[in-house]
């Protein structure tokens, strides 16, 4: 056998995937940690917050589909180091059951499925697999103490702007902690108007959004970043509308339309972000071809 043919066959060797070992490593997985998986799928069902989080499995399947290729060629050899990561993984879903904590075993899954890639497939395989990876991480709420403070923090910025943004538009508001007092109404911006469901969404649809059309790392950091002012201004302007229609019928600021407008400001939030995106890629465009003139 010629050199190069020993080199082919090494190649095609090496760009062969174990379905066999991956198969009963994912039902293992999935035994294991099937009490996890299933708490997990009620509470995508019923939580709000969590309303894109079925949608995060499919566009992590179709990444990982168009990323085959790029799979076949990683090859190498697995790495023990997954092995310890799926004990350590095992041992963290242990100790969640025992503190009564729903964030731990939940990332040990998460973690559980990265050792065992790590493990199977190596380091390669891992990171041609980030960002799927990081797909499912947004899936899984964070812990309720983090959700807690964020969600506070968020109530009182959504109600200073939206307080600001009454009093520019000419109407008497008096605001205390999170409810604003108008002439012959009271909002409350509670917990769900507090924007930290539109956050979890526009996070999501804008890690898919960078990842899908923007090539540069920069670009996008930034349109993920943009999530965090799109979710605030949606939803302040979500409150000052309300606030605007609830004076001309009350019945117009509950019930049906305040639910309703839960899923318009996320869809809002997104267009500002992809607007922002739009002009940032303008402004290079813009300003890389007037560099480009002067050299």
């Amino acid at each position: 056998m010629t050199e190069a043919s020993t080199a082919a066959s090494e190649t095609a060797e090496r760009m062969k995937i174990p379905w066999r070992p991956i198969a009963w490593s994912g039902a293992c997985l999935a035994l294991c940690y099937a009490p996890v998986m299933a708490a997990l799928a009620r509470e995508w069902a019923t939580n709000d917050d969590l309303a894109h989080a079925v949608f995060a499995p499919v566009l992590a399947g179709y990444v990982v589909w168009t990323k085959r290729g790029a799979l076949a060629a990683a090859g190498g050899r697995g790495s023990v180091w997954g092995l310890v990561l799926v004990l350590y993984a095992g041992l963290q879903c242990l100790a969640g059951g025992l503190i009564d904590s729903i964030f731990l075993p939940r990332t040990a899954l998460l973690l559980s499925l990265v050792g065992t890639i790590l493990y199977l497939r190596g380091a390669a395989t891992v990171r041609v697999l980030a960002f799927p990876l990081l797909l499912l991480l947004l899936t899984i709420p964070p812990p309720w103490s983090l959700y807690k403070q964020g969600t506070f923090q968020l109530q009182l910025l959504a109600s200073r702007l939206s307080e600001l943004s009454l009093d520019t538009l000419g109407y008497s508001v008096l605001r205390d902690g999170n409810v604003l007092d108008l002439v012959g109404q009271r909002l409350s911006v509670v917990e769900a108007c507090s924007g930290i469901r539109s956050l979890y969404s526009l996070l999501f649809l804008g890690v898919a959004y960078a990842y899908l059309l923007e090539p540069r790392l920069w670009a996008r950091l930034l349109v993920v970043g943009a999530a965090v002012p799109a979710a605030v201004a949606a939803n302040t302007g979500r409150i000052v509308v309300t606030a605007v229609v609830g004076g001309w019928n009350p019945q117009l600021a509950e019930g049906l339309y305040h639910a309703a407008t839960g899923w318009i400001i996320t869809l809002a939030g997104f267009a500002l972000m992809v607007l922002g995106h739009a002009l940032l890629a303008g402004a290079v465009r813009v300003f890389g071809v007037n560099r480009h003139a002067k050299t």
